[in-house]
């Protein structure tokens, strides 16, 4: 590698992204890499909205559902929240309206901790209009350790307008070489393929995501030290 960087990157990341499709048994054409999911959130903004028009977020939700909606002209539109900082279900659908085009969710939430279960994206999915995007942003997924919990990718196959996002910044500890992914259906794929810088990711973050991914080792270690410091922190609290 050290010998190839007078060479521009892969265009899209193909080995990386043939090593996510097998590591999680997913399809590599519907796998877009981003620098970092900061990127990917970027993408579905740029993908699926206009000025003037409307994208929702938690009012305890990542910073940069705001700054991406500004970047695209469109207008942030907060969810309200529970006393426990969940975000309801109900409270989504109410809040939707003719100009809302994409809706943003982390789930894990940070810092709220929050997280919704399978059944309630199911439900979210099956009563809002199939031209909506629904992200899941996934940045703090392995450290879920709750069973209601979809870690997989199966939601992205029953419904065509959702966006699962992933990132090697959080577990596996590669903030600084900004390398993150989603995986989507196919049409919505071919629609951020069309926006999505040549060269986004760097050769370097590619080729060390790949060994990262083999590593999977160290990701039960830090899962399991992660665990054990939370409940450490709450104990002392």
């Amino acid at each position: 590698l050290k010998k190839n960087l007078n060479r521009y990157p892969e265009i899209d990341g193909l080995t990386l992204r043939k090593a996510i499709s097998k590591k999680f048994a997913i399809d590599k054409e519907r796998i877009i890499l981003g620098s970092g999911s900061d990127e990917v959130l970027l993408f579905a903004a740029l993908g699926f909205c206009q000025d003037g028009d409307e994208i929702l977020h938690s009012t305890h939700g990542f910073e940069m559902y705001s700054i991406v909606s500004k970047v695209v002209g469109a207008v942030p539109k907060k969810i309200i929240e529970d006393k426990n900082f969940n975000i309801n279900i109900d409270n989504i659908i109410n809040s939707i309206t003719a100009s809302t085009k994409v809706i943003y969710i982390a789930s894990p939430n940070n810092p709220t901790g929050t997280y919704l279960s399978r059944e309630q994206i199911v439900k979210l999915m099956q009563n809002i209009s199939k031209n909506i995007i629904v992200v899941i942003d996934g940045a703090y997924v392995e450290y879920v350790q709750k069973e209601d919990y979809e870690k997989g990718f199966s939601l992205s196959d029953e419904f065509e307008n959702i966006i699962l996002t992933r990132t090697f910044s959080k577990t596996y500890g590669l903030a600084a070489l900004r390398i993150g992914w989603c995986y989507t259906s196919l049409k919505v794929a071919n629609i951020i393929k069309k926006i999505k810088p040549p060269f986004n990711t760097s050769s370097i973050s590619q080729a060390i995501a790949i060994e990262a991914l083999n590593d999977s080792q160290y990701i039960d270690k830090i899962v399991k030290l992660n665990s054990e410091i939370k409940t450490w922190f709450e104990a002392e609290l």
